[in-house]
């Protein structure tokens, strides 16, 4: 992508906050991607990018999204129906009922040396040591329910 002026001018802007970064971005990998559609009263639409040292260092942004599902998995438990009877834990077994006709309902996990049960906590763990998958997609759905 090719680096436009925009958001450096808007960074250098807010020196008191972003002062730091703009004096040595390197040492900080400091990257910016605005992304943002632009919606004209007729009816049509543009999208818009700004970069702001775009793709100077690599950067994989996929498991960002993983402490953000735990979060949600977290905060979801305490709220009604899992905090009424105040007995939801984070090792409290867990079952997760088919989502579609010939699967089967899950509620062990042989990785779980405790006890052989998918609970939060081992599921969290599972999530930030190896990056299962399906632990993040039992988190995911978790947090939205």
């Amino acid at each position: 992508m090719e680096e436009d002026s925009f958001l450096h001018d808007l960074l250098a802007a807010h020196s008191d906050k972003f002062g730091n970064l703009l004096l040595d971005p390197s040492k900080y990998r400091f990257q910016v991607l605005l992304s943002y559609e632009k919606c004209e009263a007729c009816g049509s639409s543009e999208f818009v990018r700004h970069g702001y040292r775009v793709d100077k260092e690599y950067f994989y942004p996929a498991s960002t999204i993983k402490l953000a599902a735990v979060v949600a998995a977290v905060n979801r438990i305490r709220r009604p129906p899992f905090n009424e009877a105040k007995k939801f834990e984070l090792m409290t077994p867990l079952s997760f009922h088919p989502l579609l006709s010939g699967n089967k309902m899950q509620n062990d996990d042989q990785t779980n040396s405790y006890d052989q049960k998918i609970t939060l906590a081992h599921t969290i763990r599972k999530l930030f040591l190896v990056s299962d998958n399906q632990a993040f997609n039992r988190l995911y759905a978790l947090g939205l329910h």
